[in-house]
């Protein structure tokens, strides 16, 4: 009956959890897949539209009062792109990045970072960190576009509006300027606009992938003029995970001396939805970033000698650019400046420092990159820190994991199997002590059954004289059930190290692409052994697994190490002829674990291999430690190790006053628990 009892309560759990798949999916939607890689092309004829129809010097925005009605655009017919530093040659590149900047919206076309490959196959590649969206309407979104001028309280749309390019070369950079103009009826200028994008010479031994860019806005006429520029946010970034979607918007002010965020997962599924507002200009923005797990893209206002605390930011909007929830690509912020006054021929500037790369925690926190350490940008890794661990036991552990990877045999995952083993050699006195603890208490309560039982029948109609007589076996027979909760101490000693592993490894940049043994060749995705051609959704259980890319074999291999290493978990024997609670709790644990080895096999299907390897090492180590401890145990029985020692007069607690004291508590409130519960049911008793 027990049995059917245990399968039935399965039955029961697996039914919750696919019913409340269901109705998340029809609540917030099925996960999206990540869009496919375009390649990027300079505009043309064959191109689809960007941003919208070329304006030539067309009237825009609202009838209004003077000055602002009727203002007109000077703009060019044919969007011309232009090619700011190289991908080429990898880490040898003199840039870190290649951008492909548009004259349509002055804007950001596409950008590959040339220190990294797309596809781990890809040797020479670049991976793509931004890229143009195309929207169901035909148009294509780009990254960084001056969306709007609200001019003398009157929006101006410029999201579609051809600019004129030009490029410099410097010494040691690279440098487009793009412009355009607004004129008054008569023709007269009003206001000059100036975007320039500035990429710096940086070697790969900086640590540092900088893109500069200058908004500047001058008044040519004989009136003031109040300004406010909105500016879009980078789009097209990719998702790498395949579980969830693992693209994020952050955004940082400073507060109280410190830089904190806010964090905004890409289920934006309305626009204007305000991420930070700087009205009283008391917190200023310092920067906001949109990720995905390896990599981001930041933008950070600087004031005017570029530092960073700027208060040319009012306010940071989350907008889905499509207006569509179903499409997650084109989602993205718009960053409000502040409402400025620039006087006849004076000129107002927004200077940004944005920062494209990886999210490098040694970069980060580099001495030499001074303003990414004030800038605090190593808040977009640490925001995947669990809770459940410490940030500076994490930052160890990946300290640690890089130590051991720069030496011999120069292998990430030949570093997480010696971490692992170093993890449980020094947890292994503990690991025993409690084990040993655990199993000499359950021996000796099992020993103790036919004498509770006995005061149980004796004192069936007095719980408090049964509770009070049990209490007193206790202290004749040596046992302290209350101190049995410290043979837990090693396992919770254990979490914030399992988990701060476990967090680090799922967000470490140093790891991607790099290869353990044989069929595994990327410890940050899935080991695939076996890749299909195109993806499977299995019906029920795909909402566990997500879907199936490939025969992934390390998660198989961890069920079957999970489900060993309970077998081998030492296991108490009832008196001869009769059974306990304890070995019966214990059948049905190991009844339970062959369903939860496939439970957690499927759970962790696509997880990165580094991810795998670890929990299975941790696994493999654990069952040998099981091995080990399992034949000490049995010397100590041999030895008669676990033979009670009987305290006819018992002497008092014994041990420290706090542990005394906690002990005594805890038996305090059992017992008063117990004579509660007791009259509580007399109560009744009368009653009927």
């Amino acid at each position: 009956m027990e049995t059917k009892a245990l399968f039935r309560a399965l039955l029961w759990s697996f039914m919750a959890f696919f019913l409340w798949t269901m109705i998340a999916n029809r609540i917030w939607g099925p996960p999206v897949q990540p869009p496919a890689t375009a390649t990027s092309q300079p505009a043309s004829a064959e191109h689809p539209q960007v941003d919208g129809p070329t304006q030539t010097a067309a009237t825009v925005g609202r009838p209004s009062s003077a000055p602002t009605a009727g203002l007109t655009l000077e703009t060019s017919g044919t969007a011309k792109t232009f090619t700011l530093g190289s991908a080429e040659g990898g880490k040898e590149s003199p840039y870190r990045m290649e951008l492909e900047l548009s004259e349509q919206g002055a804007a950001i076309r596409s950008a590959l970072l040339s220190d990294f490959a797309q596809e781990v196959k890809d040797k020479d590649g670049s991976y793509l960190l931004l890229e143009p969206v195309e929207i169901e309407s035909g148009k294509e979104l780009l990254s960084l576009s001056l969306e709007k001028l609200t001019v003398d309280n009157q929006e101006i749309d410029l999201s579609g509006v051809t600019w004129e390019g030009s490029k410099q070369e410097h010494s040691g950079s690279q440098t487009v300027t793009f412009t355009t103009a607004l004129n008054n009826p008569d023709g007269q200028p009003a206001l000059a606009l100036s975007v320039e994008y500035r990429l710096q010479n940086q070697p790969s031994a900086s640590n540092r992938h900088d893109l500069d860019l200058l908004l500047s806005i001058t008044n040519r006429d004989d009136n003031p003029r109040s300004v406010v520029a909105s500016l879009r946010g980078p789009i097209g970034g990719q998702r790498i995970d395949q579980r969830v979607d693992d693209r994020a918007i952050s955004v940082a002010n400073y507060a109280e001396g410190v830089v904190q965020t806010t964090e905004l997962f890409n289920a934006v599924s309305k626009e204007g939805l305000i991420l930070f507002d700087n009205g009283g200009g008391q917190n200023p923005y310092w920067w906001t970033a949109v990720s995905n797990r390896f990599f981001t893209c930041l933008i950070t206002p600087l004031d005017s000698e570029n530092k960073e605390g700027s208060d040319n930011i009012a306010a940071i909007e989350a907008v889905d650019l499509d207006g569509r929830p179903e499409t997650d690509n084109d989602i993205t912020v718009r960053l409000v400046s502040r409402q400025r006054m620039i006087a006849a021929g004076e000129t107002t500037t927004f200077p940004f420092s944005c920062y494209l790369g990886p999210l490098d925690r040694v970069a980060f926190a580099e001495s030499g990159n001074a303003d990414y350490v004030t800038r605090n940008y190593n808040l977009l890794i640490t925001r995947n820190y669990s809770f459940c661990t410490f940030a500076w036991l994490t930052e160890f552990m990946l300290s640690l994991l890089g130590w051991l990877s720069h030496i011999p045999p120069y292998n990430h995952g030949v570093a997480i199997v010696i971490l692992v083993l170093m993890v449980r050699t020094l947890l292994h006195p503990l690991t025993k002590r409690g084990q040993v603890n655990m199993m000499k208490m359950q021996k000796q309560m099992g020993s103790l059954a036919p004498k509770m039982e006995e005061i149980k029948k004796r004192l069936a109609n007095d719980k408090v004289k049964q509770q009070q007589e049990t209490q007193k076996l206790y202290q004749t027979e040596g046992i302290n059930p209350a101190g049995q909760i410290f043979t837990c101490l090693p396992m919770f000693l254990q979490m914030p190290i399992w988990v701060a592993l476990y967090t680090g490894l799922s967000n470490n940049i140093g790891m991607r692409h790099e290869p353990f043994c044989l069929w595994i060749r990327d410890l940050t995705a899935p080991d695939q052994l076996i890749a299909f051609s195109q993806s499977y959704s299995i019906p029920l259980l795909s909402s566990i697994m997500g879907p199936v890319h490939a025969l992934n074999i390390l998660p198989i291999l961890w069920a079957v190490a999970m489900y060993a290493q309970q077998k081998m978990m030492p296991k108490p024997k009832p008196p001869e002829g009769k059974s306990s609670a304890q070995t019966d709790q214990a059948a049905q644990m190991q009844k339970m674990m062959p369903f939860m080895s496939i439970f957690f096999a499927l759970l962790f299907y696509n997880a990165p291999s580094g991810l795998t390897l670890y929990i299975m090492a941790s696994t493999v180590f654990g069952t040998v430690e099981q091995f080990l401890i399992r034949k000490h145990i049995k010397e100590l029985e041999d030895k008669g190790g676990f033979e009670r020692k009987k305290s006819p007069a018992p002497t008092g607690p014994r041990g420290p006053l706090w542990l005394r004291r906690i002990r005594q508590g805890m038996a305090d409130r059992f017992q008063e628990a117990q004579r509660q519960a007791d009259q509580a049911q007399q109560q009744q008793r009368k009653k009927k």
